[in-house]
């Protein structure tokens, strides 16, 4: 039986996070990168199809768990309304050459872009249902009301963000520790850092991972959680830098990373 530690090491330096499985995170989301989008404005259909499927399958989980989190809306018409979006918005519009790296993140144009979607197809329903029996029956039927627009959407928004980038920095590790047959690492990161944080288990004690690992002592236990650790930072580092242009905006995009997950 595991012995409760009275300490939590943090992932992030300086803040304690909370994160969710990449199973209860639906998919690891490696975000977007703006080379995607300049792609997606080409003349050649074959490269702007190609980028926006993956734009798509990289966005699609956060968009959906969106809709049904942080507005309510019932999984079965949070379907529906994402398919119509895509359709719509994404596919006949084309919507995603709008977005520019000047005017800001792009999951934060996507934010937007997918909310006011939401609320005027959310209004046609209301709308639908107060005429006549012969009016077309919406795909959203389950859903009572139009959710209100409030700042806590955006947070919601943000925070399966900061959930899908953890959930893919882990992932990146886990597969990095298993090519360089370096599960140990693996984990001992799981068991001393992840574990207690997702709340599923205590710490476990140094004097286990010594007996289980073959360390000689505790201390050398602790240098290997270190060592792990410096390895999820960087492929945090990584999974960030896809996103964005320069080490300062890494750092900026981490802390921001902080922010959102410690509140």
């Amino acid at each position: 039986m595991r012995r409760k530690s009275s300490s939590r090491e943090t992932v992030l330096p300086d803040d304690t996070v909370t994160v969710n499985t990449p199973e209860q995170a639906e998919r690891a989301c490696p975000l977007t990168r703006w080379t995607l989008i300049a792609r997606v404005r080409t003349e050649d259909s074959g490269a702007r199809e190609k980028a926006l499927d993956e734009l798509l399958s990289i966005y699609y989980p956060v968009l959906r768990k969106f809709l049904v989190v942080g507005m309510g809306i019932v999984p079965d018409a949070a379907g529906d309304l994402l398919h119509g979006f895509i359709a719509d918005k994404v596919l006949t519009r084309n919507i995603l050459t709008q977005a520019r790296q000047e005017k800001g993140r792009f999951r934060s144009f996507l934010f937007t872009t997918i909310k006011n979607y939401a609320f005027s197809e959310l209004r046609k329903q209301q709308a639908w249902k107060r005429a006549p029996a012969d009016a077309p029956e919406s795909s959203l039927e389950e859903l009572h009301r139009v959710p209100s627009a409030d700042a806590s959407q955006e947070d919601l928004y943000n925070l399966e963000w900061a959930r899908h980038t953890i959930a893919e920095a882990r992932a990146r590790m886990r597969r990095e520790c298993e090519a360089k047959r370096r599960m140990d690492l693996w984990e001992i990161f799981d068991g001393r850092i992840v574990q207690p944080l997702l709340g599923t288990e205590n710490a476990l004690p140094y004097e286990t991972l010594v007996a289980r690992y073959g360390f000689q002592t505790p201390i050398q236990a602790a240098n290997a959680l270190t060592t792990a650790k410096r390895m999820f930072r960087r492929l945090l580092e990584e999974v960030v830098r896809d996103t964005v242009e320069t080490d300062a905006q890494v750092e900026e995009e981490i802390r921001e990373l902080k922010r959102i997950l410690s509140r």
